[in-house]
């Protein structure tokens, strides 16, 4: 019996290591082409670049390695895009042919730039080929795609079917299978997985009402409604008889402390709509009986004078009458933080989460490269090291008028 049980525990430990050395050569062979960068990655895209730029990079060490730095923030980003199964959206399908097309194109104009395509091969083409196009055209037409107008579209249409036709030239070339290509190609892929990802977390990190509460109460100058609060306050003062100019002075979050929150002459179409609106229809010395909400804060308006428009003959509208500009004074509350605050907790969020990516998904890079500059002397390229880092956008704070 002690026999049985001895030969059940070889057999046992054999076969896990068996199971060990088996999932050990499973995931390297579904290690990622993204966990590497080549050099020739690397110096196919600047081949791309125009020579001033070239030459600017084969002079400056930093300059380069922080293009090292660009090539595996987006590596690390494209491997977490694979880890959520991103590459077999439908999306990154489509992205990744227009992609495609797009180099194949350029490629093919820089080998034959005397190839042209008449008006009635794209007309025929785009006959033959209208359901591809209208599956692309709200990717390569961006936001503005539901507003343009057929002309409009018709004209995207056109430079659409010269982009596939130069682009079937180019695979009939075998453009598509030299290796800078598919370096070059490697890489728009790979930006293209990456902003996938950055959407993707950008869907995934939905600002709870539980962190707005939470940041509320630690930043109550955050509060809409607490600022809209104070901004009834001081109308409330105005109307008392206080001085305008001194409440303005003590309390605006713009440019006009200190000057009684006194605004440029301004005319038509140079305000916001809403301040515009109300500003346009007050008497001289008047003070809005109501707040106005901006998209920049809430004020408290002041019309101090009003003339015709300067440097223009005024004119006489059925609807606006006489042009004319005004001279306005508020009382000015941001809430700049206040919308933006949700912006910047997501924003806190993905930044974290982006500097996970970089930590589980390492890439190796060369540490230096060569580049070929006419008159600069080319150098050997290090080997590869590894590490990856990761970016994020930035929120943009209102500007005052």
């Amino acid at each position: 019996m002690k026999r049985e049980n001895a030969r059940k525990i070889t057999l046992l430990l054999l076969l896990s290591s068996i199971i060990a050395t088996g999932c050990s050569r499973l995931s390297q062979w579904w290690k990622s082409e993204y966990a590497t960068i080549d050099p020739i990655e690397i110096t196919s895209r600047v081949d791309a670049l125009p020579d001033n730029q070239r030459r600017t990079l084969a002079q400056n060490v930093t300059q380069r390695k922080e293009l090292i730095e660009q090539f595996k923030k987006a590596y690390a980003l494209a491997q977490a895009a694979e880890a959520e199964g991103l590459h077999k959206s439908d999306t990154f399908q489509r992205r990744r042919t227009i992609s495609e097309n797009q180099a194949l194109a350029a490629a093919f104009s820089t080998k034959d730039a005397m190839f042209t395509v008449d008006r009635v091969a794209l007309t025929n083409y785009l006959t033959s080929h209208r359901q591809e196009f209208d599956a692309d055209y709200s990717l390569i037409s961006g936001v503005g795609a539901e507003e343009a107008t057929e002309e409009q579209k018709e004209l995207v249409a056109l430079q659409w079917a010269e982009l596939r036709i130069r682009a079937d030239k180019g695979r009939e070339a075998g453009l598509d299978q030299t290796p800078a290509f598919k370096a070059q190609l490697k890489f728009s892929l790979a930006n293209i997985l990456a902003n996938l990802y950055s959407e993707f977390l950008d869907k995934k990190f939905v600002v709870s009402d539980e962190e707005k509460r939470e940041y509320l109460a630690a930043n109550p100058q955050a509060d809409v409604e607490k600022l809209r609060g104070i901004a009834q306050q001081l109308l409330d003062q105005v109307k008392a008889g206080a001085s305008f100019e001194q409440l303005a002075d003590q309390n605006n979050m713009d440019g006009t402390r200190g000057a009684g929150g006194q605004l440029d002459w301004l005319s038509k179409g140079r305000l916001d709509p809403e301040f515009e609106k109300v500003a346009f229809g007050l008497q001289k010395g008047q003070v809005a009986p109501q707040l106005v909400r901006s998209k920049y804060g809430f004020h408290v308006i002041r019309l101090d004078d009003r003339r015709p428009l300067q440097g223009e003959q005024p004119t006489l509208s059925e609807t606006s009458g006489p042009a004319e500009e005004i001279l306005t004074r508020h009382i000015f509350i941001s809430t700049q933080e206040a919308d933006t605050y949700e912006a910047q907790v997501k924003e806190g969020k993905m930044k974290r989460a982006v500097e996970d990516v970089t930590l589980n998904f390492p890439v190796d890079a060369p540490r230096d490269f060569a580049i070929k500059v006419e008159g600069l002397a080319p150098f050997r390229a290090p080997r590869l090291g590894g590490g990856s880092g990761g970016t994020m956008r930035s929120a943009t704070p209102a500007e005052k008028r």
